[in-house]
């Protein structure tokens, strides 16, 4: 959920860290909707529904951010599976001591089976993201290879025949032929990484003025949230149930929100100030992903635990939502500042480097 396993060569872009923490903040959002239980308690067709929606609308674009991201900026550089292995070990680091924490404080929650989970997370796709995201890596070298080596028409129609067969047609004909999970999975990673790419490339999205893009978002996000209640009020009303309609990661209109935001994000001038916080804070944006959706963590706190909300308000309910995102937010940006520092101390990053770059070294010697 960074530019992970990268090495920059590109000026560093604030405007593009401040969107990393903004959508792994919408991330904690969608989490506290969903899996928190404000979604399902909402009384159907209620304003407090609606609104509860609305935020989850804004908030979906998230994952897409992520993809588009780092598309936007590795497609141009090295891979160093090095800066994968430093993240595997973050992964593992919190899987591990938060399963200790809780087989200390909550005797019998955690089996073996739990353990075998925290130290192997990726086979047991503890984290759907890094799991998907540990995939798309392994092809990072053949992706950006074809990216930078396409011409610029060949990658345009790449990119267009990717958003209409694995995004448009999907959407209309209600059909997921090419198993793309909803996007919970590495085919669309590797689908948004190359949209990315190709935006990135080419400064594709210079165009696009900051209040153009807001207003983009905005649309999308209006027309995606007004489909769905427009479905929901004839589905509930005949057949008792929901409707999803738009809200998916590989929806067209989400997937424009994400690029929307990614056009306003990447023009931002930050204050000087605003920079040095951003420059601290966006490397911790993944833990706060690894902290509160870690297993036992999401089992017995996250699930259902903020249905109150849904019987406030609707501003209430708004509010609560968003203040007890941030709140998970900055708790576990404190958490990780502990284990950055550990990190930095043994110098993970810079021994895995340097072992990565005897093992290639002795290859090409040989």
């Amino acid at each position: 959920m960074e530019d992970m396993g990268t090495e920059t060569r590109k000026q560093r872009n604030y405007g593009i860290d401040l969107l990393r923490m903004i959508a792994m903040l919408m991330v904690v959002i969608l989490h506290i909707l969903g899996k928190g239980g404000v979604l399902q308690a909402a009384p159907p067709l209620s304003i407090r529904y609606e609104t509860a929606w609305l935020l989850e609308t804004a908030a979906y674009c998230a994952v897409d951010c992520y993809a588009l991201i780092s598309g936007y900026v590795g497609f141009g550089t090295r891979c160093r599976y090095a800066d994968l292995a430093a993240l595997w070990l973050r992964v593992v680091f919190y899987t591990v001591t938060i399963t200790a924490v809780f087989a200390l404080v909550l005797p019998g929650s955690v089996s073996a089976g739990e353990w075998l989970r925290a130290i192997f997370p990726v086979m047991f796709n503890q984290y759907w993201y890094f799991t998907a995201y540990f995939c798309l890596f392994l092809f990072l070298p053949l992706i950006n290879a074809a990216v930078n080596g396409l011409k610029r028409e060949e990658l345009r129609r790449l990119v267009l025949a990717l958003v209409a067969f694995l995004s448009v047609l999907p959407t209309v004909l209600r059909r997921d032929t090419f198993g793309l999970q909803g996007g919970y999975g590495p085919l669309w990673l590797i689908t948004v990484y190359v949209i990315g790419a190709y935006l990135g490339k080419y400064d594709a999205l210079r165009k696009i003025t900051p209040p153009k893009a807001l207003l983009g978002y905005g649309t999308v996000v209006g027309v995606s949230w007004l489909v769905k209640l427009g479905a929901d009020h004839g589905m509930l009303s005949f057949f008792g149930e929901s409707s999803g309609v738009l809200i998916s990661y590989t929806s067209p209109t989400i997937l424009g929100a994400g690029i929307f935001l990614l056009a306003l994000f990447r023009g931002l001038r930050l204050p000087l100030w605003l920079q040095k916080l951003v420059a601290a804070a966006s490397p911790l944006a993944f833990s706060v992903y690894l902290i509160h959706a870690q297993p036992l963590v999401w089992k017995y706190i996250i699930t259902d635990g903020f249905t109150a909300f849904a019987g406030r308000s609707a501003p209430l309910l708004l509010l609560g939502v968003l203040g007890t995102a941030l709140t998970i937010y900055v708790f576990c940006s404190l958490i990780d500042l502990l284990r950055a520092d550990l990190f930095s101390r043994l110098r993970v990053r810079d021994r895995l480097r340097n072992l990565e770059d005897r093992i290639t070294g002795s290859a090409r010697s040989h």
